[in-house]
C-alpha cells in the first residue's frame, strides 16, 4: 500500500470526517502497542501505511520503539560505548521525547501532529509555532468542528500533564461529541 503521507500528497488534505476515521483506525493500534508496554516514538505519515488488499492502516518502523517496562540493564564489564540521544522525528515528537522522557502521552501527541498534517497537507516544519508557547499554531488553517479542535488541542499539548495520557482517553472524548 501507501503511505498517509503519499495519500495526502495525491488527493489532498483530509476531511473532518476523514481524520476522525483516521482516529478510530488507528487509535485501537496505539492501545494494543501500549497495552504491551511498547512506545513507537516515531509515529508519521510516512510510517502509517494503508493495505492494498484490505485498506487497513498499518504501522511500520518499530526501530525507535521504547520498552518502558524491561529497559535493558547496563553490564559494567561491557566494553559498548552507550550514547544517549532523542528518537523521534522534529515536529512529530514532543518535548518530553526530545528530551529522551517518552511516555504513552508522547505517541498521543506524535498522531495528534499527524491529525494536523491530514487537515492542512503541511508538514509540522512548515507551521508557524508560538514562540512563547512552544505550540504548533494550526487552528486558522483548519475548518474544524469546536469540539474536534478541543480533542486535538488537548492532543497537541505541550504539557504532557494536560495532554491524553492514553488512546483509550481519546476514544472516549471522541464518542462523547456532542449532536
Amino acid at each position: 500500500g501507501s503511505t498517509l503521507q503519499k495519500e495526502v500528497k495525491t488527493n489532498g488534505p483530509f476531511t473532518e470526517v476523514g481524520v476522525k476515521q483516521f482516529l478510530a483506525e488507528i487509535l485501537p493500534v496505539i492501545q494494543y502497542i501500549h497495552s504491551n508496554q511498547i512506545i513507537h516514538r516515531d509515529i508519521k505519515p510516512a510510517n502509517l501505511i494503508r493495505r492494498e488488499q484490505d485498506q487497513q492502516l498499518v504501522m511500520i518502523d518499530f526501530g525507535a520503539v521504547k520498552d518502558k517496562v524491561n529497559q535493558p540493564k547496563v553490564d559494567p564489564s561491557d566494553q559498548t560505548a552507550l550514547t544517549a540521544y532523542a528518537i523521534g522525528t522534529p515536529g512529530y515528537a514532543p518535548p518530553e521525547q526530545m528530551a529522551m522522557r517518552p511516555v504513552y502521552a508522547s505517541d498521543i501527541y506524535a498522531i495528534g501532529v499527524t491529525c494536523v498534517y491530514l487537515l492542512t497537507g503541511k508538514s509540522p516544519k512548515d507551521l508557524p509555532y508560538d514562540p512563547q508557547t512552544g505550540d504548533l499554531r494550526w487552528k486558522a488553517r483548519v475548518m474544524v468542528s469546536t469540539h474536534f479542535s478541543q480533542v486535538l488541542s488537548k492532543m497537541l499539548d505541550i504539557s504532557v500533564h494536560n495532554r491524553y495520557q492514553n488512546a483509550t482517553d481519546v476514544i472516549r472524548e471522541l464518542e462523547m461529541e456532542p449532536y
